[in-house]
């Protein structure tokens, strides 16, 4: 698999993760019924992937440029770009949230750099 083709799969799998927690975790109905978290996890996906674009693309393409792209290169700023993105999305100042959000992206990025990796060899 071309290396593009195998950053464009890590880049959708990267945003299932926080989709699928949040949808799990926070339905948009209250509800934790089957149709209710699948249509959270559509409804997310779509963020998290604008989110993913925004902060992710722009950082694998600097880390690529300069052969940077490892686990823990991949891990911080993962972590970074979900700080990031509570931070623009909400002035709230909630340590949880900020935490809950720093740990997605460090575990989206993580997932990025498996299925890259994977997909590039």
């Amino acid at each position: 698999m071309k290396q593009a083709t195998a950053a464009l799969f890590g880049f959708l799998a990267a945003s299932v993760l926080p989709a699928a927690y949040l949808a799990v975790a926070f339905p948009l109905s209250g509800e934790r019924d089957v149709q209710s978290v699948l249509l959270s996890a559509f409804v997310f996906y779509f963020f998290a992937a604008v989110a993913t674009a925004i902060f992710g693309l722009p950082t694998y393409l600097v880390l690529k440029r300069f052969n940077l792209v490892t686990w823990w290169s991949a891990v911080g700023c993962g972590a970074l770009a979900g700080a990031l993105t509570i931070a623009a999305l909400t002035s709230n100042f909630d340590p949880t949230s900020r935490l809950r959000f720093t740990l997605l992206g460090a575990a989206a990025g993580l997932l990025f750099w498996s299925v890259w990796r994977v997909g590039r060899t």
